[in-house]
């Protein structure tokens, strides 16, 4: 009898996290559902699927991630993966981050959770021959982004580190990356306003949603032969150019 694949899916409790987390365990994969803070949120979820594991830890600073990798090595008991998907993110405006005291301790925070963590995982987990890392990524970062310099910084990072990874690793693990616009999950009335200024500026006068993201997530499950691409799923906002939004 051939065992359920294994995925690690950091920042799987809430939002795309958690969409992702129940799709792949509805669709016969054992979960590995890290959260850090939604403790409720994670233990609703995986009260909710008997295939998703849970694991807490902080990302955002190097002894949180060693202590991380110990329990998730732990949980693992020699286990391998088949799936990485690096979602964990954080989104902070610039006068978040411009306090003077703070600033360099709160950057190293966003670089660290933002780009680094997907960096330090993808390097040191033990993956099985064939397995996918996803980086979770954001196609703003293509062109900077108006009160949040840092954040598209840091994603911009992310996209070098996902191409970087992809020739490293190969030809064991591929790694590849959703660089996601604004989605539309049509369950938050108070983003609605924003969701549909967006929609009008892209291309394609549609934006993603949570089927885009899962189809795509199945394709490069299914494709073998890709690696190093940064699939951007963002109605064509990327086109653009610099982002004013």
């Amino acid at each position: 009898m051939n065992e359920a694949p294994i995925a690690l899916i950091s920042g799987g409790s809430s939002k795309i996290g958690r969409l992702i987390s129940a799709w792949l365990a509805g669709s016969g994969w054992q979960i590995i559902c890290h959260y850090h803070e939604n403790k409720e949120a994670a233990l609703a979820l995986g009260a909710a699927a008997p295939a998703i594991e849970l694991i807490s830890g902080d990302l955002a600073n190097s002894c949180g991630i060693k202590a991380f990798k110990s329990d998730l090595m732990e949980q693992l008991s020699g286990r391998e993966l088949d799936l990485l998907i690096n979602n964990a993110a954080i989104y902070p405006p610039e006068e978040a981050l411009n306090q003077e005291a703070a600033y360099e301790e709160n950057l190293a925070t966003l670089i660290q959770l933002n780009s680094l963590s997907a960096l330090n995982l993808i390097s040191h987990l033990p993956f099985k021959t064939g397995a996918l890392a996803l980086n979770i990524g954001d196609a703003r970062a293509k062109a900077p982004i108006k009160g949040y310099l840092e954040y598209g910084l840091s994603k911009s990072f992310l996209q070098q580190i996902t191409m970087a990874l992809a020739q490293k690793l190969a030809p064991k693990v591929r790694v590849n990356m959703i660089a996601l616009g604004q989605v539309d999950l049509s369950n938050n009335n108070a983003e609605l306003s924003s969701l549909e200024a967006a929609r009008r500026a892209a291309p394609l006068k549609s934006l993603p949603n949570g089927n885009d993201i899962l189809a795509t997530i199945n394709y490069l499950l299914s494709i073998k032969s890709i690696t190093g691409q940064i699939i951007y799923l963002d109605g064509g906002r990327h086109l653009i150019g610099v982002n004013n939004e």
